[in-house]
């Protein structure tokens, strides 16, 4: 792994993405996309909703592969890997889906335990509890490990995800959209269990969102994505005061400016997206 001196330390290159481009139905998505993650940081990706920040972390986790360039993650350049060891990668990189995707007719625990009962087979029902109730506790949903997921909230669920993704220790976590679908209060206890969550674990955390104030809330450095690429990169003040004037539009939600001027491309949710490497 590269390492870079970053405020006078060395940081690790954790995730790495390197010249990425990805088209589907021969419309390109990510063009050239080049992004470092460093270890221990919480690195929040920004852009308009439908410009390729959930594809970008399905490039991390292997979800999809690029049409061109590579993507590394702890060293590994996911392209050379075989199955057995991109598989044995995943269990490494927890992953909280927009909705949580917990399974409705398991409880919050039973959907907690899933991965441990699928990849540590050797561990006892005890154990088994005791670590699930250790996550839950993290996330603070330990009162609520027996019901189901149409018992709780919106919120709730993606902390139940959020359990579920750290179950198995992993040094790096993906969040997609964390915040979406939230009202103001739960949004904000979102984003303060992000913060929690790196304290207690100490893992690389990657965050998507247009969601400004999350990002501003949660993150050590902000990526900004447009038209396929990541053009600015930079701590949350030096975000906040961008003069680049794409950054500058987008971070303050105004309608008049260079990313609305003169939109031709289709948005993300307008293509068809298949997993997979074919386009």
């Amino acid at each position: 792994m590269d390492v870079l001196i970053v405020s006078g330390m060395e940081k690790r290159a954790v995730i790495e993405l390197r010249n990425v481009y990805k088209a589907f139905d021969g419309v390109p998505v990510l063009e050239g996309l080049n992004l470092t993650v460093l270890e221990g940081e919480t690195l929040v990706i920004i852009g308009r909703s439908g410009t390729g920040k959930s594809v970008t972390l399905k490039h991390i986790v292997g979800l999809l592969t690029p049409d061109h360039g590579k993507v590394l993650v702890l060293g590994r350049d996911l392209s050379t890997l075989g199955l057995k060891e991109l598989l044995s990668l995943r269990l490494r990189i927890g992953y909280l889906f927009q909705g949580g995707a917990l399974l409705n007719w398991l409880t919050i625990a039973e959907n907690v335990a899933l991965p441990l009962r699928e990849h540590r087979p050797e561990l006892s029902e005890p154990e088994i509890r005791d670590i699930v109730d250790s996550k839950l506790r993290i996330v603070d949903m330990l009162h609520a490990r027996d019901k189901l997921p149409e018992e709780v909230s919106g919120g709730m669920k993606k902390r139940a995800g959020l359990a579920r993704a750290i179950v198995l220790d992993p040094s790096i976590i993906l969040y997609d959209e964390p915040t979406s679908g939230l009202d103001p209060v739960m949004a904000n206890a979102i984003n303060e269990l992000v913060v929690h969550t790196k304290e207690v674990t100490g893992a690389t955390q990657v965050v998507v969102t247009h969601d400004m104030q999350s990002a501003y809330c949660i993150a050590d450095r902000i990526a900004m994505l447009y038209e396929g690429r990541i053009i600015e990169v930079g701590s949350p003040e030096q975000i906040k005061e961008s003069t680049n004037p794409i950054v500058r539009q987008f971070v303050r939600g105004e309608t008049k400016g260079p990313i609305t001027d003169g939109e031709s491309k289709p948005a993300l949710s307008e293509i068809n997206v298949r997993e997979g490497g074919s386009r």
